[in-house]
């Protein structure tokens, strides 16, 4: 292996690592300047449109991926499929379709004292701020999250890179009985 293969394999790690931290600094900017213009009482926790975005590329660019692996063998003399690109290309397809319906059914509305939920299967749960006995923040691989019990039940969590974060935290912060963890 030469020096050129060398470069060519550690760019495309490098390229993905630039791409997540400019991700990352665009919704921490729209994080900002959405929680300026909302409401303190009454407001609503959703995913920021750069996940939108990133939903639509993952999906756009695996689909596409995916299609033309299947249908190169077709037209090409190698009649052989490749079923492990495949699998690899329809699982990053799946993750950006996951994305997407997070984006669109996902989410927290505080209207006073009342949380209506809304899950990844638009489920709808109603709780209210009094219900919550426990808070405990979390770091992991998905990033920093808050998660919301009542009693031993987990209720939700809530992404730090949510629109309305700050405005949650502060929310909950104003009810002393709840118990924080970390």
């Amino acid at each position: 292996m030469n020096i050129l293969d060398i470069l060519a394999y550690s760019a495309l790690p490098v390229l993905v690592l630039i791409a997540i931290r400019i991700i990352s600094k665009i919704e921490k900017d729209e994080v900002k300047k959405s929680e300026q213009d909302m409401d303190k009482e009454n407001f609503t926790l959703r995913r920021t449109k750069a996940s939108l975005w990133v939903g639509i590329l993952c999906s756009v660019l695996f689909g596409g991926f995916l299609i033309a692996s299947l249908i190169y063998p077709l037209i090409t003399s190698d009649s052989r499929i490749e079923w492990w690109i495949c699998i690899g290309f329809a699982v990053f397809m799946s993750l950006g379709i996951f994305i997407l319906l997070e984006y669109f059914n996902w989410q927290v509305k505080i209207e006073g004292n009342n949380i209506f939920y809304s899950n990844f299967l638009r489920k709808k749960y109603i709780y209210k701020i009094d219900q919550i006995t426990k808070v405990k923040f979390i770091c992991d691989i998905s990033g920093e999250k808050v998660t919301v019990f009542m009693g031993n039940n987990k209720l939700f969590s809530v992404n730090i890179s949510c629109i309305g974060y700050n405005l949650f935290i502060a929310c909950l912060n104003r009810k002393e009985s709840i118990i924080y963890e970390s």
